[in-house]
């Protein structure tokens, strides 16, 4: 358990400070990620492109899934407290 503490420090470094050089390069990662995710649910909406790539954007979907949810776990892992939701923020990102 002691060795977990180090672990959880850098994840919650990097996930929340922004001021940090591993902070800004996974905002922009996310934010990166999140544009993409949007970008491919817009076109797979579109008939003619989900003809030919539908099984490529399904592909891809299933995958932005997963990193938004290991993203997500991982900011919870990140707190000290068990479990993160004293607010309504917190209750916001689980949806």
């Amino acid at each position: 358990m002691s060795e977990a503490r180090p672990i959880r420090d850098a994840v919650e470094t990097v996930i929340f400070g922004t001021e940090t050089r591993g902070g800004n390069l996974f905002d922009v990662a996310l934010l990166i990620t999140i544009l993409a995710s949007v970008a491919v649910v817009m076109l797979d909406s579109m008939d003619v492109y989900h003809a030919i790539y539908g099984d490529l954007f399904r592909t891809f979907e299933i995958g932005f899934t997963l990193v938004f949810t290991v993203e997500t776990w991982s900011d919870f892992g990140a707190f000290a407290t068990p479990w993160p939701m004293p607010s309504a923020f917190g209750a916001l990102s689980i949806f």
